[in-house]
């Protein structure tokens, strides 16, 4: 099951190293009533997306989705044509609220 929630870290495209500008965290839901998150994120100058961590009770190995669209989500939420994946990984659940990275 999948859990999108967490820590977005930002910084500019143009750094030619990692420089921590922002960070943006949403309280973690233990209730399990969501499976993912969506979110907009509107930024003055072009960004890279650093790092997610993301709330997953198992303590196995869990598959990970991230999928971008340019613009607003809503009424998208359901048109797989409207979105690009950009990332898909397994990961070790570290656990109902704790981060996974």
């Amino acid at each position: 099951m999948k859990h999108l929630f967490s820590l977005l870290a930002l910084i500019p495209s143009t750094l030619a190293a990692p420089l921590l500008l922002s960070t943006h965290s949403t309280v973690y839901q233990s209730d399990g009533s969501a499976a993912s998150a969506l979110f907009e994120l509107k930024a003055k100058e072009d960004i890279v997306i650093y790092g997610l961590d993301v709330n997953i009770a198992s303590q196995s190995e869990q598959q990970v989705e991230v999928y971008t669209k340019p613009g607003k989500f809503s009424g998208h939420e359901n048109d797989e044509s409207s979105w690009t994946l950009v990332l898909n990984s397994t990961v070790v659940g570290q656990g109902t609220d704790k981060p996974t990275t």
